[in-house]
C-alpha cells in the first residue's frame, strides 16, 4: 500500500479480529468472557512471552547449546544437529530479534531483546562485578 498520501496501513488483526466479534456477538446469547479483540502488537506480544519462557528453559537446561560473541551482541542457539528443532523454535522467534538460522544453529540478536522485549537473558556483568565474584570464592 502506498502510504504518501499520509494514511497508515490498517492493522489487519484488529479490523478482522473485530469482525469475528460481531458475528460471534450476534450468534450467542452470552458474550464469552475469553472474547476480546487482537492487535497486531497484542499477538507479537504473546509471541515474546513464549519465546522467553523458551529461551529461558533452554539456557537453564542446556546451557553447552548457547554461544555468545565476544562483544554479546549476538547469541547462537544450537540444537546438535535437529535442524527440525532449529525450525520450530525460529518461528518462535520475533523478527525484529532474529539474525537468522544456519542448519542447526539459530543466531539471535541479544541487544534487540533488550531494547523492545526489555529482555536481558544475559545479565550484564562488568568487570568488577566478575573480579568480587572471583574473590568471593576464594574466600
Amino acid at each position: 500500500m502506498d502510504q504518501s498520501d499520509g494514511k497508515q496501513i490498517p492493522d489487519v488483526f484488529t479490523v478482522s479480529s473485530h469482525l469475528l466479534l460481531s458475528l460471534i456477538e450476534q450468534h450467542l446469547p452470552v458474550k464469552p468472557d475469553w472474547l476480546c479483540p487482537l492487535s497486531y502488537r497484542t499477538y507479537q506480544a504473546m509471541r515474546a512471552v513464549q519465546f522467553q519462557r523458551v529461551l529461558v528453559e533452554m539456557i537453564r537446561s542446556h546451557p553447552e547449546n548457547i554461544a555468545l560473541s565476544r562483544d554479546k551482541r549476538l547469541m547462537q542457539v544450537r540444537f546438535g544437529g535437529d535442524i527440525r528443532q532449529a525450525m520450530a523454535f525460529e518461528k518462535s522467534v520475533p523478527e525484529f530479534v532474529s539474525k537468522g538460522r544456519i542448519a542447526d544453529a539459530v543466531k539471535l540478536d541479544i541487544q534487540a531483546m533488550e531494547n523492545e522485549l526489555g529482555f536481558a537473558p544475559i545479565p550484564h556483568s562488568s568487570l568488577v562485578k566478575r573480579l568480587m565474584k572471583v574473590w568471593k570464592k576464594r574466600k
